[in-house]
């Protein structure tokens, strides 16, 4: 049977085929954590933070202006999510630690951005760096689909972002898969290549990569396979792929008793 992926549902079967059919297969719930909340909160607050009119910008206070707005935004999502935040069960003295790094990260994200604004010559700029942003594609030539976070056009050129709040700003390959299916949805439907996907690492900065037709075909090759190995319903067919990673699963208990697996 075929199914719709999406570039986390093939990583996620990259990672560990088992883990693959828990999730989507037998569709059991995954548990929350404090990194993807936060995660979503960030992306929220990198949307609306777009939304601004900067018609109502000061031109000599901007900076200013746009931090405090992407603070109450940050503050906003973060009590919008208090109810999962809270279910977590972390302590508030911990809940408040996650919510001091967020701004840090958030004011590391702002510096950044006001850097370039500067380029642009100010606040006149901001409508020039204002992505199309949380665009939703879909495949049904390569059964795929997924959201991406934003999508800069600027003089032409064709820039697909990712936002990540992971504590390290490798460019690791199920990013880069990730970037690769995104520029293959937009090839299609758009029958032009982006010119470069990247990865916006919100503690970080920005990583870009060319989009070629080698990165459309390794796109095309996972999609493929992903739909070639997942035909079945059956467990068995999923094999376990232990790693290091195994110690995080929501699914551990049911792969590992007393260190063996279950057969």
């Amino acid at each position: 049977m075929a199914r719709i992926q999406s570039p986390s549902s093939i990583n996620t079967y990259n990672q560990c085929p088992r883990k693959y059919y828990y999730h989507y297969i037998e569709k059991l719930e995954s548990k929350p954590s404090i990194h993807l909340i936060r995660g979503n909160i960030m992306h929220s607050v990198l949307e609306d933070f777009f939304k601004v009119d900067p018609k109502n910008l000061s031109k000599d206070h901007y900076d200013f202006e746009l931090k405090t707005i992407a603070h109450e935004l940050l503050r906003k999502f973060w009590n919008e999510k208090k109810g999962e935040l809270d279910s977590l069960e972390l302590g508030n003295a911990k809940l408040e630690f996650y919510l001091r790094e967020s701004r840090k990260m958030l004011d590391n994200w702002l510096n950044l951005f006001s850097n370039k604004l500067k380029k642009e010559g100010g606040v006149e700029g901001f409508d020039r760096l204002t992505p199309e942003t949380e665009v939703y594609f879909e495949s049904t030539k390569h059964m795929v689909r997924g959201y991406v976070d934003a999508i800069h056009i600027i003089d032409g050129k064709i820039n697909i972002v990712d936002y990540k709040t992971s504590k390290s700003d490798e460019l690791r390959d199920e990013y880069k898969l990730q970037l690769a299916i995104y520029a293959l949805m937009y090839h299609e439907k758009y029958g032009k290549m982006p010119n470069k996907v990247g990865v916006d690492f919100v503690r970080h900065g920005e990583k870009f990569i060319d989009v070629n037709q080698a990165l459309l075909d390794l796109a095309k090759t996972e999609t493929a396979l992903i739909q070639k190995n997942t035909q079945s319903n059956e467990k068995d067919d999923y094999k376990l792929n232990p790693s290091r990673l195994c110690n995080w699963c929501d699914f551990y208990s049911l792969c590992f008793t007393n260190d063996k697996l279950y057969k």
